[in-house]
């Protein structure tokens, strides 16, 4: 149960998928705004009982090439 998203932004939506037990990949070509959704997924770690998997790139989408397990 693994989900991409493609323009996280802040992460609002990834975070709300890692809750509900997706393992979550984001991806934002700006740094900032990676910046800001690795602060919220630290934020809410502190206080959820149960480890969130989403892990966040800075990338360009149009360089992006999904590697398939």
């Amino acid at each position: 149960r693994r989900i991409l998203e493609l323009c996280s932004g802040t992460g609002r939506c990834c975070l709300g998928l890692a809750s509900q037990g997706f393992e979550v990949t984001g991806i934002d070509l700006s740094p900032n705004m990676v910046n800001i959704a690795n602060a919220k997924l630290a934020a809410l770690q502190k206080t959820s009982a149960k480890s969130l998997k989403v892990e966040y790139h800075v990338m360009n989408i149009e360089e992006f090439q999904l590697q398939v397990k």
